[in-house]
């Protein structure tokens, strides 16, 4: 009996709400170019041959595997099972060609499924084969992401026109949302990191939605600066904050808050906020020193005393902190102009000792008034749509 209490524990602890698993022969593809590459998984649009019902199924790759099922996959379905929000995409199901393709170490499969979801579903004795057999995540199908809609609006701006064509009421519609579901994985101790665009999505009702946890991971904010920590290595280079650029590997959860904030920026710059495109031929080192540098070019190098002897400090130049006038030239006058460009200089805030999480931000106060709360309306919803389509 002591020796099942801590497998009893676990299955209580991950058993959250019901994860069906399905055969992939329920699901037929929808050849209309829709999809893409997640980080550990392809996605295709895919209908369910009985109901109909539209879905986005995430292959996972195993192909590295030389143990079967992929750890990461493993803790994408953990998290994804825990995470039920309306700005988080949803797992309705995982699909199988046959039992075998899920071959898990027994001890997981309590960390992952209650009996009653997968009854029975791998003897000790099976094993790998790695013959052709494949395991998808079954997810709901989000119509839209922010990559492709600001690529639509940067196409139909007026040219020469500096003003981002980004109204501040389609702004906090969409950061409003963006921050709610940050704020619910930061509540669940959950890591994105690898939050920008191609993995915010918005759905045909405006609703949108944090996808793509192939990197997430959970965290445990009393425990992070222990010696191990994580990996550097996370973050599309573009939207990785600058403790991650400095090798830094013991960080908090205010990782996802930084790129969050770089996502929020590029809503009125149309293009990444910090542009680190450097020669294939330099290196990752020269890279990252580019992309530092762009950092300081807005937020100042003053923003870095925090960092102490850090060899991608240039020596001089940049020092002033330019954040608010960059906003001010692109964003349009009206009545919460002035508490977005504030908003957008204190969301950018390079100190991570000092960088708000998702649930400060969303109660931020501009002159003792709530941004989202605010004299000037928050869209939501169809509203929102309507006036995004008017600017794509």
């Amino acid at each position: 009996m002591a020796s099942e209490a801590p497998s009893a524990k676990r299955k209580k602890a991950f058993s959250f709400q019901f994860t069906r698993i399905d055969n992939a022969t329920k699901f037929s593809p929808v050849n209309d170019g829709t999809g893409g590459e997640g980080t550990y998984g392809e996605v295709k649009r895919c209908r369910h041959v009985a109901t109909q019902q539209i879905v986005a199924l995430k292959k996972i790759k195993t192909e590295q595997e030389a143990n079967g099922f992929p750890q990461t996959a493993l803790r994408e379905i953990q998290i994804l099972k825990q995470l039920r929000h309306e700005n988080i995409v949803q797992l309705q199901s995982v699909a199988v060609v046959s039992k075998e393709c899920l071959y898990l170490p027994q001890h997981a499969l309590p960390l992952l499924f209650t009996d009653k979801e997968c009854p029975n579903l791998l003897p000790p004795e099976v094993k790998n084969t790695k013959s052709g057999k494949f395991c998808y995540m079954v997810l709901e199908f989000v119509d839209h992401d922010l990559n492709r809609i600001l690529t639509a609006i940067k196409a139909k701006k007026p040219a020469g026109s500096r003003k981002s064509p980004v109204s501040t009421t389609i702004f906090k519609g969409l950061a409003l949302q963006m921050l709610r579901g940050l704020d619910h994985l930061e509540k669940n101790c959950v890591l994105h990191r690898d939050l920008k665009p191609a993995n915010i999505l918005l759905s045909a009702q405006g609703v949108i939605k944090l996808a793509d946890f192939g990197l997430a991971k959970y965290h445990h904010p009393d425990v992070h600066n222990e010696r191990k920590g994580h990996t550097a290595l996370v973050c599309s280079q573009w939207y990785r904050p600058p403790e991650l650029l400095a090798g830094q590997v013991s960080y908090p959860e205010k990782i996802d808050s930084w790129s969050l904030a770089v996502v929020m920026g590029e809503l009125f710059n149309l293009d990444p906020l910090f542009d680190g495109r450097t020669s294939s031929a330099d290196g990752r080192t020269k890279a990252e020193t580019y992309q530092f540098i762009q950092i300081q070019k807005l937020c100042g190098t003053d923003s870095f005393a925090w960092l102490e002897d850090c060899p991608l400090l240039p020596a001089k130049g940049h020092k002033k902190r330019q954040v608010s006038q960059r906003f001010n030239t692109l964003i349009a006058r009206d009545r919460s102009s002035e508490a977005v460009v504030a908003f957008m200089d204190k969301a950018l805030t390079v100190d991570p000792n000092h960088r708000l999480l998702a649930g400060e931000l969303l109660k931020w106060e501009h002159k003792g008034v709530s941004l989202f709360n605010g004299p000037t309306p928050t869209l939501m919803g169809p509203g929102l749509m309507s006036e995004l389509n008017a600017i794509m």
